[in-house]
């Protein structure tokens, strides 16, 4: 399981951000944030989470990859790695 902060670069249009985290090269999920109404003063960061399997490994590469046109796109922070028994993960702090 993986959980991180999102908010979106304010500086440039578009005003929707989006983004994609992937485990091994192999996308895991999507993601997507609005920056209307924030500025770099109050960015509105929200907590995303995915769940992904990583049945007898030792390690994965995550990586985060902006898919928003242009040069400003998602931003991302406070990435949080937990390690879960089959289904069972304890909640977000």
């Amino acid at each position: 399981m993986v959980d991180f902060e999102l908010a979106g670069n304010p500086a440039w249009a578009p005003a929707l951000k989006t983004g994609e985290l992937g485990v091994d090269g192999v996308p895991v999920t999507t993601f997507a944030f609005d920056i209307t109404g924030h500025g770099f003063r109050d960015m509105g960061c929200t907590r995303q989470t995915a769940v992904f399997t990583n049945l007898l490994k030792t390690s994965v590469t995550l990586t985060f990859a902006g898919t928003t046109p242009g040069v400003g796109g998602p931003v991302i922070d406070d990435v949080r790695i937990r390690s879960c028994l089959l289904v069972l993960c304890p909640p977000v702090s």
